[in-house]
């Protein structure tokens, strides 16, 4: 199978620049926040918020940024684990895919910010450091093979925020002397209330025999990391970013920042750095999907494997993939 049939790099590339002078703000966010790249109802404060960054950017003739802040690891069930795979891959095609009309419109374009929250991984999920720094290569590695595919006024920028950002072992130090008053708080709580706040806890921690203990402990540390995080990013988290998020916050309730919320696929609500990239026959037509673990096991049986004649990446993630040729049902 070669690489253009699975992504065409062709279609990343812009076309006339349109001249759009009228109503170019309002435009711009009713694309931005267009279905079926939009998962979640914006609330009309978010919606204000977002036009008050292009307007700004518009204003200073600078490139939106849009930022997706994530973990920056590939979880250690999936056999592409420690480095990126496909999923990143369909996640950029699929990204593109949703700004390109924007880029269509607006000449200064688009910087899209990956800001990776990676420093925490260590101590909160048992992480190692060393696959930790693969992950981050590989990302950077696989962009500098796709850039010269993007259109002209287009970026993508892959940050470190405990290397970019702030002093990520100060703010692991601080983080890790604030968690144990917490974990005594949190042990107060009623079972009912600590099993439903716990409960997508232990699928990230990457340790055998994982007790009660581990669970809490990793939770409690990912809520004070956040709260410390905040208090020294003031420089990064600026009204004039763009901010959306994927499945982390699996509904309205859980988004408690209103950030867009947006699919990592056409067909694919599930982070791209935790699950499985396949590819779907559906009745003639390629769908490009990442799965959760559950999906997964109940199709590996029918996934026929595809060899990629003309692999471009220096990774083998990229060596084969996975087609599947019945409709899959989510689940």
């Amino acid at each position: 199978m070669k690489l253009n049939y699975i992504i065409d790099f062709s279609k990343w590339k812009e076309g006339n620049l349109l001249d759009i002078k009228d109503w170019l703000e309002k435009t711009i966010l009713q694309k931005i926040t267009r279905k079926p790249f939009r998962k979640q109802k914006l609330s009309e404060k978010w919606k204000n918020d977002i036009m008050f960054s292009i307007i700004n950017r518009i204003k200073e003739k600078k490139p939106l940024n849009i930022v997706l802040l994530f973990w920056g690891y590939k979880h250690f069930w999936n056999s592409s684990s420690p480095e990126v795979d496909w999923a990143e891959l369909f996640f950029i095609d699929h990204i593109i895919e949703w700004l390109k009309p924007i880029l269509s419109i607006y000449k200064p374009g688009i910087i899209f910010t990956f800001a990776s929250e990676d420093i925490i991984l260590d101590v909160m999920n048992w992480y190692n450091i060393e696959d930790l720094e693969k992950y981050s290569n590989s990302f950077n590695d696989m962009l500098d093979k796709i850039k010269k595919y993007f259109p002209s006024n287009f970026k993508i920028e892959y940050i470190r925020m405990g290397k970019d950002i702030y002093n990520g072992e100060f703010v692991k130090k601080e983080v890790l002397s604030l968690v144990d008053e917490r974990i005594k708080e949190f042990e107060d709580k009623d079972e009912e209330y600590q099993k439903q706040y716990l409960y997508r806890t232990k699928r990230n921690i990457n340790k055998s025999n994982i007790t009660l203990e581990d669970e809490i402990r990793a939770k409690m540390i990912e809520d004070v990391f956040y709260e410390v995080e905040e208090k020294y990013s003031e420089i990064f988290f600026t009204d004039d970013k763009i901010y959306i998020t994927l499945t982390w916050w699996k509904s309205k309730e859980e988004n408690i920042f209103e950030w867009l919320s947006i699919w990592s696929t056409r067909a694919s609500i599930v982070d791209f750095w935790i699950w499985k990239w396949i590819l779907e026959d559906n009745w003639n037509k390629i769908i490009k999907k990442i799965v959760s673990q559950n999906q997964f096991k109940c199709i590996k049986d029918k996934l026929k494997i595809n060899y990629i004649t003309e692999n471009i990446f220096e990774n083998k993630n990229f060596d084969k993939l996975d087609l599947l040729s019945t409709k899959l049902e989510i689940i």
